[in-house]
């Protein structure tokens, strides 16, 4: 059970979240460094009030399988993917969100892989009721993500707690 006081400070950091990872898509494009928005990510978090160092997490070309990738010296080309995952934290209390965008266009199998994992994704959500097992709801998405061939390999892990972390 949350208190009031932890319910807007998750409230606030999932808006902060969300304006992060704006800013961070704002500042995709062709010919641009793929730091750049890694750099607009961080200051609309840190600006907004994010009070932990670590607001984000990047991945570009081909670290975008691994989500959690390196930022290098790579110049963004069309058709590529970039991965923002906004983790901004207010008084401990994490907003969460990471979204893939495509640079400049997607793909058609880009585009039936996002639905896919949509659908996946509202699957995984349906099973978070009370009394269910964190390890039991991973497993909706892993089993059907490593199935489907969606991901060679599924290192991540999700349905953790909500807060801390």
């Amino acid at each position: 059970m949350k208190s009031p006081a932890e319910i807007e400070a998750l409230r606030r950091a999932c808006a902060i979240a969300d304006a992060a990872v704006q800013a961070g898509t704002d500042a995709i494009a062709v010919g641009r460094s793929e730091r750049e928005p890694a750099i607009a990510t961080y200051r609309k978090a840190i600006s907004l009030g994010a009070d932990n160092g670590r607001v984000a997490v990047f991945g570009y070309g081909s670290t975008v399988a691994n989500m959690h990738g390196r930022l290098g010296e790579r110049i963004m080309q069309a058709g590529e993917l970039y991965f923002i995952e906004a983790v901004p934290q207010v008084y401990g209390y994490s907003g969460r969100i990471a979204r893939p965008m495509a640079v400049e266009h997607v793909s058609d199998r880009h585009r039936a892989i996002a639905q896919r994992v949509v659908e996946i994704q509202d699957e995984f959500i349906a099973a978070m009721v009370p009394g269910a097992i964190s390890g039991e709801i991973d497993r909706v998405a892993r089993e059907t993500m490593l199935r489907e061939g969606l991901k060679k390999s599924y290192p991540q892990v999700s349905a953790y707690t909500l807060g801390y972390h």
